[in-house]
């Protein structure tokens, strides 16, 4: 089931809907957990999160792999470390 909700303004970027302060938003867990902890914000709507989002890194696999995206393949398993492992498909 869709909601459809008037609204006067909109915003597509999460910095945006944290400045303006009002409404509701929808976004990843991990953007959002510092707010959450502090009591800045509050979760509504817990039955409601979205179908997971794919997550891949494509990369040539026939050439040689530097050391800047070695560095950064192991600082996504750090930060993503369930989606990496295929659980949490969420989506949060």
């Amino acid at each position: 089931m869709e909601i459809v909700t008037p609204h006067r303004i909109g915003v597509n970027e999460r910095h945006g809907h944290l400045a303006a302060g009002l409404g509701i938003i929808q976004a990843f867990s991990y953007c959002l957990s510092p707010f959450l902890q502090q009591g800045r914000m509050v979760e509504i709507l817990q039955a409601w999160h979205p179908a997971g989002y794919p997550f891949h890194l494509v990369y040539p696999h026939n050439r040689h792999v530097t050391q800047r995206l070695r560095v950064f393949i192991e600082w996504l398993v750090a930060c993503f470390p369930a989606k990496v492992a295929g659980e949490g498909e969420s989506g949060t």
